[in-house]
């Protein structure tokens, strides 16, 4: 007789720790670390699972207990579908974001000349057409949250990326209130960054910097910059997971080929909207990475990204429903337009998603160059989460058994 075989799987989650780690890029050096599980089946007994330490790159913009607190080991398992988010605690429930779908050219100076005029038309084209309306409360509506797309200012391809690399040493978590100007922050000339630092103060606005090449220590990040509505730096995310794929008939790409990936969780604490976690493009493919960042009381993920048309179509959609509806979150992405005649062709289809999945876009841009906007109301995602409370039903403290018997 066979003998019976028995499969646990056993979850196991530790205590975030508050740990530098080296080379993290965070805002105000203190990085917290953050412990993510990943299930392993034994045979026969439990062992105990491996585990991924993420340091957690964390905004600096407001200094508060939320910010500063980790989450216990039961924040993972609670009963109360609120633990991870407090809306009352937030200075605006509701944010109207707008997606910037960019072409870039094989001229950083035009690509630069052209952001600017699209964020510009992005906020003076929303007042123009809100000012049309005749519903007054519609009126009061304007562009809050900017994002950019992946490697806005560059061709997206290995052999661009060093070329257009900028070098920006800054000094992190200051304002540019404080600094005037803002020269004294750059050590090197970054015109990309101080474009985009300067456009965020100019139009009050939150901007997601979609993300350029920048050059650290001999090494290439692709690496995306957030700005508070002051013109404050308040998050620095290098992609965690490069794009290295080899699809048969598809295409073939390896990032790692010129790029260093980041070894961060990044999460942008803005000072009227809430937390927001920041990955680029691949990151997306991973939910874990968005579940880290729901946990630490973020209203939404922001992704820039690149998709291609071999990938795009099947799982550009998919996985960014995927990650909204997992987490009862909202999910934005900004992809740049597709370039006819360019090595590597863009998915585009810059979209917002709500916490139950539905798509909240005023337009589809497909693969044309464009601005699509949307209203996030961050009621919704307490609402949605007390319909249907997955961490409170949740049960990654218990151990899930499988029993093969004998026939």
């Amino acid at each position: 007789m066979t003998n019976s075989l028995l499969r646990r799987t056993c979850f196991s989650i530790t205590t975030a720790r508050f740990t530098p780690l080296p080379n993290t890029v965070n805002t105000n050096s203190n990085t917290k670390s953050l412990v993510v599980v990943n299930n392993i089946p034994s045979r026969r007994r439990t062992r105990r699972i491996n585990t991924f330490v993420f340091p957690v790159s964390a905004s600096s913009s407001n200094n508060n207990n939320n910010n500063n607190n980790m989450m216990s080991k039961n924040r993972f398992t609670s009963s109360s579908s609120n633990d991870m988010l407090n809306i009352d605690n937030m200075k605006k429930k509701n944010a109207r974001i707008a997606l910037v779908q960019l072409t870039s050219t094989s001229s950083k100076e035009e690509n630069i000349e052209n952001m600017l005029a699209h964020v510009d038309d992005a906020i003076l084209g929303d007042k123009q057409l809100e000012e049309e309306k005749e519903d007054e409360a519609k009126k009061a509506k304007v562009v809050d949250i900017v994002v950019l797309p992946e490697m806005w200012n560059c061709p997206y391809g290995n052999e661009f990326f060093a070329t257009f690399a900028e070098e920006i040493e800054v000094d992190l978590g200051s304002s540019v209130a404080e600094k005037g100007a803002g020269d004294s922050m750059l050590v090197s000339p970054s015109p990309s960054f101080e474009a985009m630092r300067k456009i965020a103060k100019e139009k009050k606005v939150v901007l997601f910097g979609g993300s350029i090449p920048t050059r650290k220590d001999g090494k290439l990040y692709n690496t995306c910059f957030v700005f508070d509505s002051d013109g404050t730096l308040i998050a620095t995310h290098h992609k965690l997971h490069l794009f290295d794929v080899d699809i048969p008939d598809g295409i073939t790409f390896f990032e790692s080929k010129t790029l260093t990936a980041g070894n961060a969780v990044t999460i942008a604490n803005t000072k009227d909207f809430g937390k927001f976690g920041v990955g680029i493009c691949f990151d997306l493919r991973f939910p874990e990475y968005a579940r880290v960042c729901a946990l630490e009381g973020c209203v939404g993920m922001i992704y820039p990204g690149a998709f291609n048309t071999v990938t795009g179509p099947l799982h550009w959609t998919l996985l960014q429903r995927c990650r909204a509806v997992d987490n009862q979150m909202f999910v934005a992405t900004c992809s740049p337009s597709r370039v006819e005649g360019a090595s590597y062709q863009a998915h585009g289809d810059s979209s917002v998603y709500g916490p139950f999945g539905e798509k909240l876009n005023d337009k589809e841009l497909e693969e044309k160059p464009g601005i699509v906007y949307a209203d996030l109301d961050f009621t919704q995602i307490e609402k949605r989460r007390s319909a249907m409370p997955l961490n409170k039903q949740r049960r990654l403290s218990e151990t899930y058994e499988l029993l093969k018997k004998d026939v």
